[in-house]
């Protein structure tokens, strides 16, 4: 029998964690609950999720605090990690993403829209894990390669895909049509423009995953971070 996927939920509010709680069980994902950011630190010590569904605006640990932890640390970067807080403000929300949260969602937020998030997670996840191996044929470190040098030889060779950039809890996506750049995506760079940013960096690894079009498949940080680790323990 296929375990039950698992989600933990850090939520100060105690009525709308046991709300969640409740409304995930009821669909199949075993829920545990954390009422802080450091309490749930413990739990993911104690089992380690599947997916992360967080407030930001909490006492002792908040949600941003949480999420930055857990994207600098290679036992926890690949968690899918959600958003869901009252701070509905478009800078909130790019700051959220820029920590390295992978969605976000504004209170209050329809049940089925959570849900539905959840599993959209979970699902580009699985599509990650599921590349084949030999499929990422384009993979080194920057130490030895510059990126500049990487995305010419992509540009050259005409190529479509996704090109991942880890270095310590930062993640970043260069995304290719034909060999052309059609979007970029930093996850740390608050106040700067993403690929020059990416292209300041001398250190980090970096790997080409290819047929990935941002339109259907966005490699945000946890998931670029999947794709990232598999590729470095191959």
């Amino acid at each position: 029998m296929t375990a039950k996927p698992a989600v933990l939920v850090v939520e100060d509010e105690v009525k709308l964690a046991r709300t969640l709680d409740l409304y995930l069980g009821q669909r199949g994902f075993t829920v545990r609950i954390a009422h802080d950011g450091r309490e749930a630190l413990e739990r993911i010590a104690e089992a380690r999720p599947d997916v992360i569904v967080s407030d930001i605006m909490m006492p002792v640990m908040d949600g941003y605090a949480l999420c930055r932890h857990l994207r600098t640390d290679p036992a926890t970067c690949t968690i899918p990690f959600l958003f869901l807080t009252a701070k509905d403000d478009d800078r909130d929300r790019v700051r959220g993403l820029k920590m390295g949260a992978d969605d976000y969602l504004a209170k209050p937020c329809d049940l089925a829209a959570l849900h539905a998030r959840v599993d959209a997670l979970l699902a580009r996840v699985d599509a990650v894990r599921r590349i084949p191996p030999d499929a990422i044929r384009v993979a080194g470190r920057l130490a030895e390669t510059e990126l500049l040098d990487v995305l010419q030889m992509l540009e050259l060779h005409e190529k479509t895909g996704a090109l991942v950039v880890k270095r310590d809890g930062d993640s970043g996506v260069v995304y290719l049509r034909a060999g052309k750049i059609v979007a970029a995506e930093l996850g740390t760079a608050e106040g700067r423009e993403p690929f020059a940013s990416l292209l300041m960096w001398k250190s980090g690894d970096y790997c080409f995953v290819p047929d990935v079009d941002p339109k259907s498949v966005r490699l945000t940080a946890g998931i670029a971070n999947v794709v990232m680790v598999q590729v470095l323990e191959k």
